[in-house]
Order: structure tokens, then sequence, then C-alpha cells
């Protein structure tokens, strides 16, 4: 009963920290993501569509779990690259949710008006939806592997 305790008290301040920057990365996601895809106005870009609650939704999900598995790769660096990709592959799906797709350059230089127009953004909720899937999943498979590295070390 006392070695539960005495681990209790040392996982604290770990869960404490993770929390810290989780609450970090996340305003800090928020303030980045939403100024660039002005959804948070501001005065250095324009957007050519009109915001939506759903651009806000997808800014502050996409923002909390990016956040979250930020801290927890601060706070458990391993070599595993899958997770990394799929949070980087969830991000940029999700941002393709609350980023004004007219507005992405990179979007209409591979695609053109017409293909944004027909193929982004009608979908672009769906989209963002998977890639918000995705990082949830990686996210899950980081707490996991963490999870199991604590069950050997106890």
């Amino acid at each position: 009963m006392m070695t539960n305790k005495k681990l209790l008290n040392l996982h604290c301040p770990d869960i404490l920290s993770i929390t810290g920057y989780a609450a970090l990365f996340t305003i800090l996601f928020i303030i980045i993501f939403g100024v660039v895809s002005v959804v948070i106005p501001n005065r250095f870009f324009a957007r050519m569509i009109p915001i939506s609650f759903l651009d806000y939704l997808f800014l502050i999900l996409t923002s909390l779990l990016l956040g979250t598995y930020m801290s927890l790769h601060i706070y458990h660096k391993n070599n595993n690259i899958a997770c990394d990709v799929y949070v980087t592959t969830g991000w940029f799906a999700s941002y393709l949710g609350f980023g004004c797709s007219f507005c992405n350059k990179i979007l209409i230089f591979m695609l053109g008006i017409a293909g944004v127009a027909n193929y982004i953004e009608p979908y672009k909720y769906i989209i963002s939806s998977f890639g918000i899937l995705i990082m949830a999943l990686a996210l899950i498979h980081k707490l996991r592997l963490m999870h199991n590295l604590f069950k050997l070390n106890l």
C-alpha cells in the first residue's frame, strides 16, 4: 500500500506538467492557426468566405488534440515516427476545415479555383472530421505506448 502512494506522489508532478504544456500549446495553436486562417479577425490576413460555427469548433478541436499530443511528445520522446506522420496528416486535413480554401495558395496552385470550388469546398468539413479522427487515434496510440512503458517500469 505504501508503494502505491509513493508512485502516485512521483507521477503527480508529471501529470501537472503534461497538463500545463498541453494548455500552453493549445492556446498557442489557437492563436497561431486562428490568426493565419482569419478565424480570429486581424489586419494582417483577409478571408474570402464567411466564418461559421464549425470553423471555430474545428479550430478548437484541432488545437486541443495537437497541443495534447505535443505535450505528451515532450514528456515521452520515442522514435515512433508513425504517430508523428499521422498527427501531421491529421493536422493538414483538419486545417482544411477551418481554413479558407480559396485563400490557400497551395491548393489553388495544385487544383485551380474550379478544382478547389468543386472538390475541396463542399467536402471540407468531412475532410476535417477525418483529420481530427486521425489525430485522436494517434493520441490514443501515444497514450497506450506511455501506459505500456509505465506498466513495465512498475
